[in-house]
């Protein structure tokens, strides 16, 4: 696993995950955007420019996952 990929989930080597591929990519991505939002205080839109997408694309896989009210 790359440096970079080990910084995108907070700094500690990754935990082994199971699943499906599918399954795994989307836990990732939520803790990613979870992170990424609490970095940005909030700020979906700093967040979106970090995460390299959308404000629109941000908003719609927080509401996916269910993070924000």
């Amino acid at each position: 696993m790359s440096h970079l990929s080990e910084r995108l989930v907070g700094g500690a080597p990754p935990a082994p995950r199971r699943g499906k591929l599918k399954e795994v990519l989307a836990q990732v991505e939520r803790e990613l955007i979870t992170q990424t939002l609490e970095r940005r205080q909030g700020n979906r839109t700093h967040a979106a420019e970090e995460l390299g997408m959308s404000r629109w694309g941000l908003v719609q896989k927080i509401k996916e996952y269910g993070l924000g009210a």
